[in-house]
């Protein structure tokens, strides 16, 4: 059996498959290397996964992770799982691997991330070539949900939003100084505050706002890429796929080819390891 995990800052869909499909599903609480130590992914494995089977039986672990880009992250991670499934062959990989595999399969294109965070992958069909430097949720994530959350914040508290919009805008400035400088999950509570987007994505403002971040990743995260709008261009992400109606008219207005947005990658994923 093969033991496959997408993990987020925000979440991690595991998912185990045999040879006929899917034996089981769960969800848990995400993980990222670059915020929580390998005792957070140890506490999710031992009391959150449950994979109602013996782990002798798991021969190979696939963990795509958000911030395992890192060498010596990445060792971290491998090495918690080694010893929490000692007779599997594990491989961690970077997240935007599994996007990748979900968007294009074995074709070669521009594969993008928008969710909590942000990132891009030029990818051959088989590995990944270039990526942009990951500058994290304070200095990067360009159109990310943290990245769309930090803008609605900074327009509330500097008084840039408009009155009718403002009002309707949840925000507590203690609680959130409070949840950014001492929580466990700074990145995942900005984010949190892109969800208001949804219910106002028709006024002009908002609009904007969000075309404004998707240009942002657009002019640093594709246009990090040379040749980007000669590839095709798809996404994958919660932030990509709710708003894929401004992202779309974005990219147009900028001259890239989307082909595809998806919410998750995890059906596509599971296909991809079923015919691998």
């Amino acid at each position: 059996m093969k033991l496959i995990a997408d993990s987020g800052s925000t979440k991690t869909d595991w998912v185990l498959l045999d040879d006929k499909g899917v034996v089981f599903e769960k969800k848990t609480r995400g993980y990222n290397p670059n915020h929580s130590g390998v005792d957070v992914l140890e506490d999710i494995v031992k009391n959150e996964l449950d994979c109602r089977c013996d782990v002798a039986d798991i021969k190979e672990l696939w963990f795509y992770g958000a911030g395992c880009s890192d060498a010596e992250e990445t060792r971290k991670v491998y090495d918690c799982l080694t010893m929490l499934f000692p007779k599997t062959t594990v491989y961690v990989e970077e997240d935007t691997l599994a996007a990748c595999h979900a968007l294009f399969g074995d074709e070669a294109g521009v594969a993008c991330i928008l969710g909590t965070g942000a990132n891009a992958s030029l990818y051959d069909g088989k590995n990944i070539l270039s990526e942009p430097p990951s500058l994290g949720f304070i200095l990067g994530d360009d159109g990310s949900g943290s990245y769309i959350g930090r803008n609605l914040i900074r327009h509330y508290v500097y008084n840039t939003m408009p009155q009718h919009i403002r009002k309707d805008f949840d925000f507590d400035f203690p609680d959130f100084i409070q949840k950014i400088y001492h929580g466990d999950t700074p990145a995942k509570h900005i984010a949190s505050y892109a969800k208001f987007v949804d219910s106002h994505i028709d006024d002009p403002f908002i609009h904007d706002l969000v075309y404004d971040c998707f240009k942002s990743y657009v002019d640093n995260f594709l246009g990090y890429f040379a040749d980007a709008r000669k590839m095709k261009i798809a996404f994958v992400g919660s932030i990509a796929f709710s708003l894929q109606d401004i992202l779309r008219e974005c990219l147009t207005d900028n001259g890239y080819n989307l082909v595809k947005v998806l919410k998750s990658p995890h059906d596509a994923m599971i296909q991809y390891h079923l015919k691998h």
